[in-house]
Order: C-alpha cells, then structure tokens, then sequence
C-alpha cells in the first residue's frame, strides 16, 4: 500500500488513472489549495457581471479581506449572521465597469480586471458556492493540507494497519485538532461550507 504526494490535486492528467488503480494507494495529499483541507474542497467563488446580469444566477454577499485582491484565498461571505468578516478593503474603484448593462464585454486597450459584479449600495461582490478540488481522483480520496495563510495543517499517522489523518491548527503558537481550538467553530469565515463531519480524523484502512 502506498500514498502519493502532489503539489496540487486539480487537473491531474487522466493517465495518471491507470499508476493509481495499478499500484494500490491508499490516499492523495495535496497542497497549493489555500481554501481546502482534508478531504473537501469548497470556497466562495465571486460572480462576474455576466454571471449575474445574463445567467442570473443568485449569489450569496461576499467581500475580500485587505490580506488579497479579488482571489478565491481571501474571499469571505459576510451574509451569514453566525461569520463576523475581516477588516474589509472599502477601497475597491466601483466605477470602474468592463461590460455593458447587457453584460457585453466592453472593448478597450487597457488590460481588464476581473469583472466582478459589485453592488454599488455598499460596494459589495457576490459569490456562489464553487467546487475547487474533487474529494478523489479514481476512487482514490484526496486530502488537502490546509494552508500556512490559515496556520492549517494536517497530521498523518502511518500504522500498520491503518492510517489517520487529523486535521491540525497552530493559531496561538501551539498545534491541536482543528476542532479543538475554541473559536474554531465550524461553518466559519475560512471553510463556510466544511461541517463537524468534515474537520474530524478520518480513518483509512489498509
């Protein structure tokens, strides 16, 4: 029984099926995504004005944190009653619009930012849920090792018969179970769709 260590879990090449299913493995670990630990991978994923003005999709209210620009890392809902955001970055140009109110891309010389939609009553984006990673590849589940931007980490046990992995936080300078730490309730501002099930240590037998 082996484990395989990538860098990042999505887009892995197809062919990469037949080493997995042929060589027995019990788990991928992956980094590189910020938002996504253990065996899920969710975060809010910002509208642009062509989601919300032509495929109308509804969106739940979101703003960045200062710590990023417009990135799915730094992105945090501020709807939910129970999530007390971040400081907010108020200094976003709301003016500044790369489509029509159609949605049509407006043409210019100028490289274009992302264009999100911004509620111009309070400067607000919008975000829906977004799927950032698979929770396996061939049958095989993924984990995602948390991120040093959240002091998130996952502790793995090698047994004889098993393995254990146990999602870790070390907030406040000493590491313990996620769950453990006591504002570290779950949903929360970092992992709004991650549930009591999601953060416990999984159990992989071998």
């Amino acid at each position: 029984m082996s484990v395989i260590f990538v860098h990042a879990a999505q887009y892995l090449n197809p062919k990469f099926e037949d080493l997995v299913e042929n060589k027995t493995v019990a788990a991928i670990f992956a980094g590189h995504s910020h938002r996504c630990i253990m065996n899920k991978c969710e975060g809010p994923v910002i509208l642009s004005y062509h989601d919300v003005l032509i495929k109308k999709i509804n969106g739940t209210k979101c703003n960045v944190g200062t710590c990023g620009a417009m990135s799915n890392m730094a992105t945090y809902l501020t709807e939910n009653s129970t999530i007390v955001g971040p400081t907010l970055n108020r200094n976003r140009n709301r003016n500044t619009v790369y489509v029509d109110e159609e949605g049509n891309e407006v043409e210019s010389i100028c490289p274009r930012a992302p264009m999100n939609f911004i509620n111009e009553t309070d400067n607000s984006l919008l975000c829906r849920r977004g799927v950032l990673g698979k929770d396996n590849f061939a049958g095989v589940p993924i984990f995602y090792s948390g991120s040093s931007s959240f002091q998130t980490f996952l502790k793995v046990d090698f047994e004889e018969d098993r393995i254990v992995v146990s999602p870790f936080s070390s907030e406040g300078g000493e590491a313990s179970l996620y769950l453990d730490k006591n504002n570290h309730e779950v949903p929360n501002l970092v992992y709004p769709y991650h549930t009591l099930e999601d953060l416990k240590p999984r159990t992989i037998m071998i």
